[in-house]
């Protein structure tokens, strides 16, 4: 195919984050990460900077009402099925021989979904490449922005190749950079990537986005390529500082998911048992769902659950909560952008670790190394000392308005794009 037509200032940019329907149409939908919000806001940001086409890709059940949003165009890959298959996933496991599944939790709902799974499988919607293919071709993208290794982003960086696009890839995890996908054919990540996925996913990038000097470093590790590194942003003027006053502030807030391994939210738990006269709000959203059926079975007198916080009400969140709690494993997550909206509030963030060493460079709180005892002790003097909260609160307000505005982030991701579509140098 013959390459897009660039338009006059060189901006012609698709942001693809393929569950981001919620963060586009919070009203809609629930479960957005940070993943998908930093894309939809990145996608905004940069359509209202620049004169150039600006498109964002995702996926969902049906078309959505607008074309476009905020001078961004939305591209829609449809899964009609998608809520039937995420379900059914949960439940049974795709063998290779017969039966071909095994059911691991029974639902009665099984009987109706997986013949309509099967019946979808036969109907003639094209493979996952030509769909992302026949979008694409609605855009005017000399660029194309994928956001994490993931299998979904190895075909579109591929595609990109073969369309002499050039294909940026933003790392989001740290486990984005997992080295068994160098070392391991058969290894398949807790997100279900595989290795082909991740080692074509970073070998087909035009260009490779880092979050933190330790990804910057891992990339050139595990590839022998550098990576740029562009700290995240965000969208500062959403988070305006709460109350300077924490007896004004009742509540240390947590969020997350239901799982062992990347939010840990058990480990809130023992936390919130040792500080047993502070209220925590843990806004939780879905995930396995036998941790869930354990947690909510054991959960904490101060502990209070929360299925979901639209997009639009996590400033006032942050505004209300006298500290954030983290319990996340570096191991999974890259650089987690509520550090960013919690410090430019206002909010101290308490934290099992540290990410871009972040809480050292910034002073918005604390981290405890791994210490679950030793944060909880630390967040109890936080909580009785308004001169210490003041202190951490007023450093993170002013090194997230420092190091981590939008404006900053974008001047150096346009800097990025290519004077002309790249192509694939053998």
């Amino acid at each position: 195919m013959a390459d897009p037509e660039r338009p006059a200032d060189g901006t012609a940019l698709c942001v693809a984050a393929f569950n981001a329907f919620a963060a586009v149409f919070p009203e809609e939908g629930s479960g957005v990460g940070g993943l998908e919000t930093f894309g939809w806001n990145f996608a905004k940001a940069i359509a209202a900077r620049t004169s150039g086409p600006i498109s964002f890709l995702m996926r969902h059940t049906r078309r959505p009402r607008n074309s476009t949003v905020d001078g961004v165009q939305l591209l829609t890959l449809l899964e009609r099925c998608r809520n039937i298959r995420r379900d059914v996933a949960q439940k049974v496991v795709v063998q290779s021989g017969f039966p071909w599944i095994c059911i691991q939790r029974w639902s009665a709902n099984l009987l109706w979904q997986i013949p309509v799974l099967a019946v979808a499988k036969c109907l003639p919607t094209g493979n996952f490449r030509d769909q992302l293919s026949n979008l694409l071709d609605k855009s005017r993208a000399t660029s194309i922005l994928a956001l994490a290794v993931s299998n979904e982003t190895a075909t579109l960086l591929e595609l990109a190749r073969d369309r002499r696009q050039q294909g940026i890839l933003w790392l989001q995890s740290n486990a984005d950079l997992e080295q068994r996908f160098f070392t391991d054919d058969k290894f398949v990540d807790v997100h279900g990537v595989t290795a082909n996925s991740g080692r074509s996913a970073l070998s087909n990038a035009s260009v490779i986005v880092a979050q933190t000097k330790w990804q910057q470093t891992r990339v050139r590790e595990l590839t022998g390529r550098d990576a740029v590194l562009i700290r995240n942003p965000i969208a500062i003027e959403r988070f305006p500082p709460g109350e300077d006053a924490p007896d004004k502030r009742d509540f240390v807030v947590w969020i997350g998911r239901f799982d062992h391994h990347h939010k840990r939210p058990h480990l809130a738990y023992e936390i919130a048992r040792a500080c047993p006269s502070i209220r925590f709000l843990m806004v939780i959203n879905r995930g396995d769902p036998d941790i869930e059926a354990k947690l909510r079975a054991t959960q904490p007198a101060n502990v209070e659950f929360v299925n979901y916080v639209p997009w639009s009400k996590m400033p006032s969140l942050f505004r209300s909560a006298r500290c954030y709690l983290s319990t996340g494993s570096a191991s999974y997550e890259g650089f987690p952008n509520v550090f960013l909206e919690a410090a430019a509030s206002g909010t101290p963030v308490m934290s099992l670790e540290d990410f871009d060493d972040f809480l050292e460079r910034s002073q918005a709180g604390y981290c405890s190394h791994g210490d679950v005892f030793r944060l909880a002790t630390e967040l109890q003097k936080f909580w009785n000392s308004p001169d210490q909260w003041r202190e951490a609160s007023r450093s993170g307000i002013e090194f997230v308005r420092r190091e981590h505005s939008m404006d900053r982030a974008i001047e150096q991701f346009l800097r990025l794009m290519a004077p002309e579509p790249a192509s694939r140098s053998d």
